[in-house]
């Protein structure tokens, strides 16, 4: 009866150790993978940042060309308003002096005409004008959704190391465990 129950116990010791060598083999296996596809993802995570970061440079090169051709516009919008107001100081001189009737209209209609070129070109600075702060404010949204790009995949890397870091852990105490 003591031989059959010893006979048990190592029998139930032996299936005992046969399952903690395989939830080992398994733990040692899954520790491997995770720590493979944690180096993949560092790999990955780097190569986006890279990406990450020419974009940003991309995107700052373009908005810095934009404000430049923008103050550029800026300054031929206020150098046509000067040209206007020259033009109503014109029109005043021309006003004053003492032409004849059929000079003055003469004058007066070769001011309005180049007047309203010059309106005409204002307002086709103006819409420019508009358009590169509209694309201005389109990179800026692009480069806003590029930088939560990167710190969503930052987010994810940093859970992969950790869940990695909790499967070694786990994997040592059980070494210990099975050491001891």
């Amino acid at each position: 009866m003591a031989m059959q129950r010893e006979k048990e116990v190592q029998e139930r010791l032996a299936k005992m150790t046969q399952d903690m060598a395989a939830l080992h083999a398994t733990c040692m296996q899954q520790q491997r993978d995770i720590q493979a596809a944690a180096r993949l993802a560092e790999q990955q995570a780097g190569r986006l940042e890279g990406e990450l970061g020419k974009e940003r440079a991309m995107h700052a090169a373009e908005v810095a060309d934009m404000r430049m051709r923008l103050q550029a516009l800026e300054q031929a919008e206020s150098r046509m308003q000067e040209v206007h107001a020259e033009l109503i100081e014109a029109k005043s001189r021309a006003a004053s002096l003492s032409f004849t009737k059929e000079e003055v209209e003469r004058r007066l209609a070769l001011v309005s005409s180049r007047e309203e070129e010059r309106q005409a070109q204002l307002d086709v600075y103006q819409a420019r004008v508009r358009q590169l702060e509209a694309d201005l404010d389109q990179r800026s949204a692009d480069a806003s959704a590029a930088q939560m790009t990167g710190d969503h995949v930052t987010k994810v890397l940093l859970s992969v190391r950790q869940e990695a870091q909790r499967l070694r852990q786990a994997g040592q105490a059980l070494q210990e465990k099975e050491a001891g």
